[in-house]
């Protein structure tokens, strides 16, 4: 019986490399375009949460507004009622601008 030589395999380093190369641009392709998604999101979330902001902002003042009003219109019936304010024992709490 004649003896089978066996070839050790070659590990061909072309074909490494170009697999290597494929999945590595497999991979940045796909992290990019995530990224890119992730990133409009947080934008669309961030531009959201301003309107927001200057929403509640204007009704803040309009609030700061309508309780001046009411101040100097509650003054003016005390006032008119004889009453006198005596800053001595007026207690401000919060924050007066």
């Amino acid at each position: 019986m004649a003896k089978v030589k066996r070839y050790k395999r070659k590990l061909k380093w072309n074909r490494v490399i170009v697999f290597v190369f494929f999945i590595t641009g497999l991979t940045y392709l796909g992290t990019s375009i995530f990224l890119r998604q992730h990133n409009v999101n947080l934008s669309t979330r961030t531009q959201r949460v301003e309107s927001e902001i200057v929403s509640i902002q204007r009704e803040n003042e309009a609030l700061k507004v309508e309780i001046q009003q009411l101040l100097n219109q509650a003054a003016q019936v005390a006032s008119e009622d004889g009453m006198v304010k005596d800053e001595s024992n007026v207690v401000y709490i919060g924050n007066e601008e």
